[in-house]
């Protein structure tokens, strides 16, 4: 997992709320659902930029224009990505590889060190942890 477009990603999450993986997406659920449409959309333009961005090896260029021009697809695509973090997501889905190049976790397509897969909250420091070695 790339740290591309993180800081915008959570900026709109108050601090205390960022601390881990479920009360992160729990509070990012409220914005995208937030009864003021310029609360919801500025989440959903985020949330939606941030995915077209990290989900796939080389950022979807197309889907992150897509994310600022196309309103209803940014809320649609948000407020998918969200549900599936909050119901979906578990440990089950983690396969491990032991490789003479490669040593870890993969989680839907993404390689994790083994001290990291208990706490996937810590997916977002990969690159910096990473970029220090």
């Amino acid at each position: 997992m790339r740290a591309d477009g993180r800081e915008e990603f959570v900026a709109p999450v108050k601090p205390s709320d960022r601390e881990d993986f479920d009360t992160f997406t729990q509070a990012y659920h409220a914005l995208l659902t937030h009864p003021d449409d310029a609360v919801s959309l500025d989440a959903a333009k985020r949330w939606s930029r941030w995915e077209s961005q990290v989900a796939r090896l080389v950022p979807n260029t197309e889907a992150i224009a897509k994310s600022d021009t196309d309103i209803r697809w940014a809320r649609t695509f948000a407020l998918m990505e969200c549900h599936y973090s909050l119901n979906c997501v578990s440990l089950r889905c983690v396969w491990h590889v032991n490789r003479p190049d490669v040593q870890g976790f993969l989680r839907d397509g993404q390689l994790i060190e083994e001290e990291q897969i208990a706490k996937m909250w810590a997916l977002f420091d990969l690159p910096r942890h990473w970029a220090n070695r």
